[in-house]
């Protein structure tokens, strides 16, 4: 198992750049845009997917980690724009990203939209507001050539805002990490992302579905459905690890605040991961043939 990282990688550095979405850094700009023109093969093997909710502040930077990207198949790359009503939509088209406009709000939603215009074979699900490293999404690949393997997924660190220290986030992770060997065994839906995770397109409109119920996710949703079919694969090295802001860890209001509702929230489940208690009737997928 990959070890959490203590410090920020160098190049994260790169794509963490601050800019103001009604003005946009121009060399920027041209940089992205060039080198993002050549994910959008007519007759694509591999599809990335991004929802967007009014991501006007980080979608640049996640756009411009995905422009380094050393993906060696025809790639297709698109927005599935959730009914923003900031500039999210200007961005996009100054860079000359291909969207599609959803005007029924909800992440599961635009999940279902951006698999409905997927063409790829392989589908990788990204989010507008993470930093993706340049050989994400290969070892996906090779591990959806074999059909047994039903969906795939990767980890991801944090990247504290100012205040934090990036060691107390590995601390975290490294807590974290625990609780995903133990969710492997019975709940490992649980440990898949929708920004960080990929399925055959096929899969997932023959087999698949978003339409969780409140209490679950909808990428949590999609792995518990797919599972029936075959298997969930973790993919553990630093290529397919992920970096996020931390905004929706510290909403707790503090490090110290998150990491203690986390640990209350995941103490009270450890029996069910152990024994594997089964799920409710109405939570549990419905097998699609």
């Amino acid at each position: 198992m990959a070890l959490p990282k203590f410090t920020l990688p160098a190049w994260i550095k790169q794509h963490t750049f601050e800019y103001d979405p009604a003005d946009l850094p121009k060399q920027q700009v041209e940089r992205i845009r060039y080198k993002l023109k050549r994910f959008n093969a007519e007759k694509p093997e591999v599809s990335i997917v991004i929802p967007a909710y009014n991501e006007e502040a980080n979608i640049l930077n996640t756009l411009s980690s995905l422009a380094e990207l050393e993906l060696d198949y025809p790639t297709e790359l698109f927005v599935v724009n959730n009914n923003s009503t900031d500039r999210t939509q200007e961005i996009l088209d100054t860079l000359e990203i291909r969207s599609y406009f959803q005007p029924v709000q909800g992440i599961k939603h635009a999940r279902q939209m951006g698999l409905e215009k997927a063409k790829g074979i392989y589908l990788l699900q990204a989010d507008a507001d993470s930093i993706y490293p340049p050989y994400w999404g290969i070892d996906y690949v090779e591990a959806l050539k074999d059909p047994q393997v039903m969906m795939v997924y990767g980890r991801h660190s944090v990247i504290p805002s100012e205040g934090t220290p990036r060691f107390s986030m590995g601390l975290y992770e490294m807590a974290a990490g625990v609780l995903y060997k133990i969710r492997q065994r019975n709940r490992e839906y649980i440990n898949v992302l929708g920004f960080n995770s990929a399925f055959r397109t096929k899969d997932a409109l023959e087999k698949g579905s978003y339409d969780h119920t409140p209490q679950g996710s909808e990428d949590g949703h999609m792995a518990m459905t797919l599972m029936q079919y075959g298997k969930l694969k973790l993919i553990p090295s630093d290529r397919a690890r992920v970096w996020t802001d931390d905004r929706r860890l510290m909403e707790a209001g503090s490090f110290s605040a998150a990491f203690a509702r986390r640990f209350k929230r995941e103490a009270s489940r450890l029996l069910e991961y152990v024994k594997g208690s089964q799920l409710p009737e109405d939570e549990r997928p419905k097998p699609i043939h």
